[in-house]
């Protein structure tokens, strides 16, 4: 570039009704501007994690399985989602299935947590795996209605 150039282009730089103090304050009101449309998206898209609309804790033990809340007292309708905390208290390895949702193998002493949609009305079942678990209190099943709204 040529001084000649060079010279034309300051003489048009300082011209400019953003040159000098208010050059800077039009760049730091830029950039506010900048920060504030990446850093809202972001704090829009965090999250505490999944939404759930009831928690139930399932113990397996070697007499059978319990609920807290028991499962009369869970009312479960389609659309609700369940956090459910499987805690194997039995002397021996087990799996915990609900629908079509299990866990992994749970050794004795651990835990496992997942979460269950009720999506749709009728009757799902739920059971416990490896082990000796032939006794009724191994198994059954649960009825989901749909919300009372509908009925």
């Amino acid at each position: 570039m040529t001084t000649s150039r060079r010279r034309q282009l300051a003489a048009a730089v300082s011209q400019c009704p953003l040159a000098g103090p208010r050059r800077r304050a039009f760049a730091a009101l830029l950039a506010a501007t900048c920060v504030g449309v990446v850093a809202l998206p972001m704090t829009a898209l965090a999250t505490t994690g999944t939404q759930t609309d009831k928690r139930t804790v399932v113990t397996i033990t070697d007499k059978g399985v319990t609920w807290v809340p028991t499962l009369s007292k869970l009312k479960v309708v389609t659309g609700v989602t369940v956090r459910l905390d499987v805690v194997n208290k039995a002397s021996a390895k087990h799996w915990f299935e609900l629908g079509k949702r299990k866990t992994k193998v749970l050794s004795p002493g651990t835990s496992y947590v997942f979460y269950y949609v009720f999506d749709t009305p009728g009757t799902v079942a739920w059971q416990v795996g490896l082990g000796d678990v032939t006794a009724a209190a191994f198994h059954g099943s649960y009825k989901v209605d749909f919300p009372p709204h509908f009925n």
